[in-house]
């Protein structure tokens, strides 16, 4: 998953990329513009359109479960 650092108060932020790539730049710009202090205003934001997809193919999955048992139930019952 893409992961991006935000510095709020200085208005910097990185590319998308690895978590730990993110994490690193937090911990350059902390210590190259904070004198290593955490800023007021800053963010590690994951890209979480992946995890939404995820959760859209459970819920299909989920449904054509219930459709199943659905239809299974009606066939016995008829």
């Amino acid at each position: 998953m893409p992961w991006q650092y935000q510095c709020g108060v200085c208005r910097v932020q990185t590319e998308w990329g690895s978590r730990e790539a993110a994490e690193d730049a937090r911990s350059a710009h902390r210590a190259r513009a904070h004198g290593g202090l955490i800023p007021t205003d800053e963010t590690l934001t994951g890209d979480t359109d992946e995890e939404k997809q995820g959760g859209e193919i459970l819920l299909k999955i989920l449904g054509i479960g219930v459709l199943f048992g659905v239809l299974k139930w009606i066939t016995e019952h008829l």
